[in-house]
């Protein structure tokens, strides 16, 4: 078997679940009302931070600063942009809300033209560039990983905008399988530090559209498993749609209104059922 080969067709794919998903977010955008930006505060979004309109710009940011990140990399340039700052915390909240504010009724265009950059980018990198080493705010990191990084924020924020409007939506489809083997990969390192349970918990999700891909999430002092479902009890067991586990695994889950509304179904301990999301940092 040829790795190298195995290794540039994932990115490709990679490559084309980006594409998709802006494509898929440009025409949710084109549908939305226009008062998204003129009126933002009445549309508040899925991530607790921002309204709608605020994810949108995030969104662009985020193409912005890849597309400098990767010219960057391919001319082997591993330094901190030239006057630099890092913005954590509040000051990059508020940093996105002054860009949605600057971007006004051009925040949509905007969207739609360094979505197109971005991908533009992508589609143009050679096969022995994608594992270039390039320069980021968390240290460096391969092309590659850039490329799974905005199919990760797409895919959530995506999710984000759409429930601003339809508190039914869920996940792209086009995304589900890539962010099962995401989220479930990298769910380990978003456990709070201190907060495991006294005792191993098991909770146990039982996915109705696709049974196969069932799984128990296991939390105890020594991290955090996912495997398929066991003969042995569960403590909690939920019950609910591939895009509601995601949900939930990524810190999304509106756990109580996702109840009334008969999108999960919950069986066992309650109040360790409602700490699930507890355990973890949202994304």
């Amino acid at each position: 078997m040829n790795h190298t080969i195995d290794a540039a067709t994932v990115v490709r794919d990679r490559i084309q679940l980006v594409r998709g998903l802006s494509n898929e977010l440009a025409a949710d955008l084109h549908s939305m009302p226009s008062d998204i930006w003129r009126d933002a505060e009445r549309y508040p979004s899925g991530c607790g931070q921002w309204n709608l309109a605020d994810v949108v710009a995030h969104l662009i940011y985020g193409s912005l600063g890849q597309a400098m990140v990767i010219r960057r990399a391919l001319r082997a340039e591993l330094s901190p942009p030239m006057a630099y700052v890092p913005l954590c915390g509040a000051d990059g909240v508020d940093h996105i809300v002054r860009l949605r504010e600057a971007y006004g009724e051009d925040l949509i265009p905007e969207f739609n033209a360094t979505c197109k950059e971005l991908n533009s980018i992508f589609v143009e990198l050679a096969h022995e560039s994608y594992h270039l080493p390039a320069w980021t705010h968390a240290g460096e990191s391969p092309i590659s990983a850039l490329i799974d990084e905005r199919a990760v924020e797409l895919a959530i924020h995506g999710w984000d905008i759409r429930y601003g409007i339809d508190r039914w939506a869920r996940l792209s489809e086009l995304a589900i399988p890539f962010v099962k083997a995401w989220a479930e990969e990298g769910i380990a390192a978003r456990l709070r530090s201190g907060s495991a349970p006294a005792r191993p918990v098991t909770y146990r999700f039982l996915l109705e559209d696709a049974p196969a891909d069932s799984r128990d999430v296991m939390i105890s002092e020594d991290g955090v498993g996912i495997a398929p479902p066991s003969t042995r009890d569960a403590d909690v067991t939920f019950r609910c749609d591939a895009s509601t586990y995601l949900l939930s695994m990524v810190g999304r889950l509106p756990f109580s209104r996702y109840i009334r509304r008969g999108r999960l179904a919950v069986a066992g301990d309650e109040m360790l059922a409602k700490r699930f999301s507890d355990w973890f940092r949202p994304l």
